[in-house]
């Protein structure tokens, strides 16, 4: 029973943290996948 409560509190710590990295990090990669987008394309633009 206790080994079962220390593994429950284990795996909702990984998926706090986990959720928290993504969270933190998914308008850095969103912004900057935006920004790379708009460099290629003035890139592709200048080569038409």
């Amino acid at each position: 029973m206790f080994i079962g409560f220390v593994l429950f509190l284990i795996i909702a710590g990984m998926a706090f943290w986990l959720l928290t990295f993504i969270v933190g990090f998914l308008p850095y990669w969103i912004g900057a996948w935006f920004v790379e987008s708009y460099k290629n394309r003035d890139l592709v633009d200048d080569l038409e």
